[in-house]
């Protein structure tokens, strides 16, 4: 296990079609390895649980904007200190946000840094 168990972050930014203005979007935001499986956390009894974060987002529609715009959306997720075991995570990992229509919106590459 590392022994580095400094708090993390993740920030994103999405751009949601005006025509999904005022309604609630779930979102997924999980941590995978290299090879595009899970990072899972060891739990007292022995299993392992993938680290994910869910939640959704709503974005309201401005008065006067353009049919047709894009609008900004945006996250941050803390992640506070969690035991990750450095032979799970060896390389670069990826954080992949999911929406409801559970479609890959968004990919962004962790530099490795525990």
């Amino acid at each position: 296990m590392s022994d580095d168990l400094s708090p993390q972050a993740v920030a994103v930014l999405i751009k949601v079609p005006g025509d999904r203005a005022n309604k609630k979007i779930q979102f997924s935001l999980q941590l995978l390895n290299p090879d595009g499986h899970p990072v899972k956390l060891p739990l007292l009894d022995g299993t392992t649980t993938p680290i994910v974060q869910e939640g959704q987002i709503e974005v309201g529609r401005p008065p006067g904007i353009a049919e047709g715009s894009m609008l900004n959306a945006s996250i941050a997720v803390s992640i506070p200190p969690k035991p990750i075991d450095p032979a799970a995570t060896s390389g670069d990992c990826t954080s992949v946000i999911k929406l409801s229509t559970s479609r890959l919106l968004s990919e962004s590459r962790d530099d490795g840094n525990r």
